[in-house]
Parts: structure tokens; sequence; C-alpha cells
């Protein structure tokens, strides 16, 4: 019977900036899952823990991590920093590095971050409503402290997942794979098809959808 884990924590609520992205979405995908799901043997609810400095820093500068704790933003009208995000944004990180040591030590066999997902900010900036990468905490913790050699990322966000590309782009153990609008017409403005990393697939692919992108996964060896 396989076993999923549904990583959330009532403090994830006070990831909320005052716009588009308030605290309400939290609690409202919890009830949901409980009232739909939350007798069923093949899910458990279970608590994150709050990242560690040593945790940001498997992705992010110091200098980056010392000016949030500071809450001096660069990003005020999208992603504006007080001390109460900065909190939820430890325990986003959290969660994110801990769903892939659930599976990864065989606890579970899937995890999912309620909340989670962040992919426009990058190793030193805030953006697009993230502050710290929780994706890439959980790709890089695998990487350097569970002996995987090969990480695959797949972001199918409308928008480009910018932040992860910069994180990656020059790291042939990851594969980030962007499955997003035009970015002619849609933030972050980015994403073309010519960005693909120091050994990414072809632009060619961009055209040609979802079918060839996972066809030509093969090039990039899964152990």
């Amino acid at each position: 019977m396989n076993k999923f884990a549904i990583l959330y924590s009532d403090n994830l609520r006070e990831y909320d900036l005052g716009h588009v992205l308030t605290q309400d979405r939290y609690r409202n995908f919890i009830d949901l899952f409980e009232h739909s799901l939350g007798d069923h043997d093949d899910f458990e609810v279970v608590e994150p823990p709050y990242a560690l400095e040593a945790d940001l820093r498997l992705i992010h500068t110091e200098e980056y991590i010392q000016r949030v704790e500071k809450c001096e933003g660069k990003d005020p009208y999208d992603t504006p920093l007080s001390p109460s995000l900065v909190r939820a944004a430890k325990l986003l990180a959290g969660a994110g590095k801990y769903a892939g040591e659930l599976v990864q030590t065989g606890k579970y066999d899937k995890a999912f971050v309620i909340g989670g997902g962040v992919q426009h900010a990058n190793r030193e900036r805030e953006k697009g409503f993230g502050v710290f990468s929780d994706v890439g905490i959980c790709a890089e913790n695998l990487l350097s402290n569970f002996g995987l050699e090969r990480v695959l990322i797949i972001d199918t966000d409308a928008h480009a997942g910018d932040g992860l590309y910069e994180i990656f782009r020059n790291d042939s153990r990851v594969l980030f794979v962007s499955i997003h609008q035009d970015p002619r017409t849609v933030y972050p403005g980015k994403g073309f098809a010519g960005e693909i990393g120091a050994d990414g697939l072809p632009p060619s692919l961009a055209s040609r959808g979802w079918t060839s992108i996972c066809k030509n996964l093969s090039r990039f060896p899964m152990d």
C-alpha cells in the first residue's frame, strides 16, 4: 500500500503577502483535504520542521540570508518582507527539505508540501512571492547528503521557473524542465527556448511539447 506524506503546519499561514497570496489558501486546502481524504489510510499529515541556517545555505548566499533576516527587501511590491513572512519562509524551506528526506529514507512513497514550489527566488534574491527556494534546498540536500547523482525537477506552473533555472543552470546533476506560458505574454518574461543552461535539452524541443520532452529525458540518466 502506498503511503503519502502531506506536510502542513498552521504556522504556514504566516506566509501572507497581503495581496494575491494570502493565508487563507493553506487552511482552505487542508480543510478540503481532510474532508475528502482525511480518513484514507494512504495519507498522513506530517508537521514539518523549520529550516536551519545551514539548510538555507545549501542554496542561498550568507549575505542574502542575513538581508532577509533583517527584512531588507528588494521586491517590495510582489514579495514584501516581514518577520512573520520570514518565519513562514523558513518553515516552507524546512518542509521542502524534509519532504525529500521522508521519501529518500523510505518512510513514505511520496510527499507533498502544501504551499510549496517556490520557483522565482534565486540564490541571492527574493522574487515573485518567493523567499527561500524549498525545491532547490530539497534537491541540493539529496545530492549533497544522500548520495543521489541526478535529480529531475518538473515545473508545470504557467510562469517560467526562472529562479530555479538560475540556481541550477550550470549544474549537470539537475535537469530542470519548465512547462509554461509564452514568456512574451506573462511574468517573469523569461523561459525562452534558448535558455537551456550549460548542458540543457535543445531549443527545438520548445515546439514539440510535453511528449517530446519526455522522450528526450533518456539523455539524462536517472538512478
